[in-house]
């Protein structure tokens, strides 16, 4: 157990003090409801992450535009009527001594939607039955994914 012994020390990170160096990595799942808001399950399935320990969780991907969805239930954080529901799960995290992490998500020509955006048109090889044709961004559309994130 000696040899794990920093594992279990607190340490400081910029302005963030970590309890320890125990960091949850994102998975996926599919707790937020089917519009993107994030549910009382998911708040309690990370809070039981957080009494479990880690001093930081990393919630997954969070959808920074509705154009980029790549998964079913994915949180969104792309208007305002979403914060809500993103301050209940840090809130929930943070009371049972976790910080929280999210990643900002865009699936470019990998996203589940009509149209794909994507750095370019050409298709993503070996899926041209499973995923639409994706439109290149312009470069004002490009700027503006360079803004949400």
């Amino acid at each position: 157990m000696s040899k794990l012994k920093k594992l279990f020390e607190p340490v400081k990170v910029g302005n963030l003090m970590f309890k320890n160096r125990i960091v949850m990595a994102p998975a996926h799942n599919i707790l937020p409801s089917a519009e993107g808001e994030v549910t009382q399950i998911m708040c309690d399935y990370f809070s039981a992450r957080a009494k479990g320990g880690a001093a930081m969780i990393t919630v997954g991907i969070f959808l920074i535009h509705p154009d980029g969805r790549g998964i079913v239930n994915q949180p969104r954080i792309d208007d305002d009527r979403f914060i809500p529901g993103a301050h209940r799960l840090v809130r929930s995290m943070k009371e049972n001594g976790s910080l929280t992490c999210a990643q900002l998500h865009h699936a470019g020509r990998f996203a589940v939607v009509d149209v794909p955006v994507s750095a370019s048109d050409i298709p993503v090889p070996g899926f041209a039955n499973r995923l639409h044709h994706p439109r290149a961004l312009t470069t004002p559309e490009v700027e503006e994914m360079v803004d949400l994130y």
